[in-house]
């Protein structure tokens, strides 16, 4: 049976804080006990990083924003500025009636006029943006210095942006949920096999060190980030998928 795909997040989150996380000397005897043999010093840290490099990954996973909100936001500037392209363009097509060529006109006459031109009642940083663009228009360029030309050229510029902002969010991989902890058993099976640990599942029994392992790690870390915790049988089962979805 094919599993679903896991909805993709954004690749970014907001500023989290960073938190140690800490084996206290009774866990880590519990945790020898499910493996079976001793851990030395240098293995214990490799354990104790990756879990903390787990348990941050995981926070970002559940913090990260649907990237369907992100495509929102950038359609909601994409789809008007493709309406106002089109009108632009009809706009400035020759030969229209007497009433477009003069409604054209007035906007004509009051886009001038809009410019600010001293600070009156305007944020200084709009009279800046204002006199850079004015500034451009007169350095040629690519503007014609009629504003339907130059606002024509602008929303082609804004949509051609917007598309390109699509195609980057369809190509960066975000957070998913359930990653971290494909990557976590990943590394710490790793981290098994380098130091001569068993890293078996057993699936159709409860005896696997390996699985036990994972079982009393998973008490060690917060109730959220746990998996499979109902048996040892469903959790072998979800370290075997975790190991095939694995790529860090």
């Amino acid at each position: 049976m094919m599993m679903g795909r896991r909805p993709s997040k954004l690749p970014v989150v907001s500023a989290i804080a960073a938190h140690t996380f800490l084996i206290s000397a009774s866990e880590w005897v519990r945790i020898e006990g499910a493996i079976g043999c001793p851990l030395f010093p240098g293995v214990r840290e490799q354990v104790r990083g990756t879990t903390e490099e787990f348990l941050e990954h995981a926070v970002c996973e559940q913090k990260a924003e649907p990237k369907d909100r992100a495509y929102q936001a950038i359609n909601a500037i994409k789809e008007p500025a493709e309406y106002l392209h089109v009108a632009v363009r009809e706009a400035l097509r020759t030969g229209k009636p007497d009433a477009d060529n003069h409604g054209l006109g007035l906007i004509t006459k009051h886009f001038v006029n809009a410019w600010p031109i001293e600070d009156d009642g305007y944020i200084r940083a709009e009279l800046d943006d204002a006199e850079l663009f004015k500034e451009a228009l007169n350095q040629g360029s690519k503007f014609t210095g009629e504003w339907l030309g130059d606002t024509s050229l602008l929303t082609k510029l804004l949509i051609s942006a917007c598309q390109a902002a699509l195609e980057e969010l369809d190509n960066r991989r975000g957070f998913r949920t359930g990653d971290a902890w494909d990557i976590w058993i990943g590394r710490l099976t790793r981290i098994a096999e380098n130091n001569n640990l068993p890293t078996g599942t057993r699936e159709s029994t409860d005896s696997a060190p390996f699985v036990n392992f994972i079982w009393v790690l998973q008490e060690c870390i917060p109730e959220q980030y746990r998996r499979s915790t109902t048996s040892p049988e469903a959790l072998a089962k979800a370290i075997s998928r975790a190991r095939t979805r694995d790529n860090s």
